[in-house]
């Protein structure tokens, strides 16, 4: 089967999807497949629009000598890849990461809904255009993969047209996990749980926007002197994460690391006490399942799919979204028993293990056969 692989981000870009598009590549020739990659950075330097253009006329003319194209997003390439797709005929895989609309919604036309409750209001015409696109990109797909049961669920409801039912709609939805290089992120585990005699260390990482919550994490180490935070990513609230840091006298604990290359972000990761995900959205945490992977005891909101992922008390703690007192409480739990915090964190390494890059491979290959 020959593939064109059309992706938003590939290494050097740094993050959790640049990290997943290259174990696909890597990965997906050894079960006998070709892949030809394309990247969106490659067109970057056109203007917005034109940028698109491109990427529609390249895959367009590399999709001729391909079986299918396996967009990894709905928009950047998702679009283009579409329309390129559909006007060849040829069979066209989306990856849908996350509800571009929302997140854009949320970022610059001032919506504060859920994203639950964003799939059943209306908005400005610009929020309703990007929600057109996607739907649009989803509803060609002869194949669409979300990062989660939860995630997949809600995909379901953007599939949906008078024309067919729910039931046939549904059957082209499937839930694969991300997954992670299991073997070469445990080089880098936690060697120790002692419990700390200085400063106790939580570190979360992801980029910096309003569902992920950072905001509350450094309201609840301004309240605990012997905590300290490092936040590692990069995003449009930084600014106004270090404000709120200034405002509330903790700037001393609260570290702001850019996005590190992948093994720096896991030796970072596997210094620290816990591993922090207070966000309130997420369609799957790459960076919660690499914490678990090394070890680290993961605290968790229970956004989205991430009961998926953690069973509370057993292989990571699980606490409400937005509960900034069952999440200071959760973490002063660990911080003082590290029993607790050994159990956690080494239950946690063996269901990271459940997320193998070679299980997702398998899941894949058999959904796009």
């Amino acid at each position: 089967m020959k593939i064109l692989f059309v992706t938003p981000l590939y290494p050097p870009q740094i993050g959790g999807p640049a990290t997943y598009a290259k174990l696909l590549v890597d990965e997906l020739p050894k079960r006998g497949h070709s892949v030809t990659l394309v990247k969106f950075s490659d067109f970057a330097w056109l203007p917005t629009g034109l940028r698109h253009l491109a990427i529609f006329g390249h895959v367009f003319w590399e999709s001729f000598s391909h079986d299918m194209v396996f967009a990894q997003d709905v928009f950047s390439v998702g679009f283009p890849s579409a329309l390129a797709a559909k006007l060849i005929g040829k069979k066209f895989i989306v990856r849908v990461p996350g509800d571009y609309a929302w997140e854009q919604g949320t970022q610059k036309f001032g919506i504060t809904d859920s994203i639950d409750d964003f799939q059943k209001e209306k908005y400005s015409w610009r929020v309703e255009l990007l929600r057109s696109i996607q739907k649009f990109v989803v509803r060609s797909a002869d194949t669409v993969i979300a990062p989660s049961a939860y995630f997949a669920n809600l995909v379901q409801g953007w599939l949906f047209t008078p024309s067919l039912s729910r039931g046939q709609d549904a059957k082209k939805v499937h839930a694969i996990y991300n997954g992670i290089d299991i073997s070469r992120i445990q080089e880098f585990s936690k060697k120790t749980y002692q419990l700390a005699t200085i400063s106790y260390k939580l570190v979360s990482a992801g980029r910096l926007v309003p569902w992920k919550e950072f905001g509350s994490l450094i309201k609840i180490v301004a309240k605990n002197p012997l905590w300290k935070l490092t936040l590692i990513g990069d995003g449009p609230e930084k600014e106004n994460l270090q404000n709120l840091a200034q405002v509330l006298g903790c700037t001393a604990r609260v570290i702001f690391d850019k996005a590190l290359p992948q093994e720096k972000l896991w030796e970072t990761i596997a210094q620290a006490d816990a591993f922090v995900l207070s966000s309130s959205f997420e369609s799957f945490s790459y960076q919660a399942v690499e914490a678990m992977a090394l070890g680290v005891p993961v605290v968790a909101t229970n956004a989205c799919n991430m009961e998926e992922i953690i069973t509370n008390n057993e292989n990571g703690m699980i606490v409400p979204v937005k509960n900034n007192e069952a999440l200071e409480s959760v973490l002063s739990q660990l911080f003082t028993n590290e029993a607790l915090r050994e159990k956690i964190g080494t239950t946690g390494a063996r269901r990271a293990e459940d997320f193998s890059i070679d299980r997702t491979i398998t899941n894949l290959i058999e959904t796009l056969s």
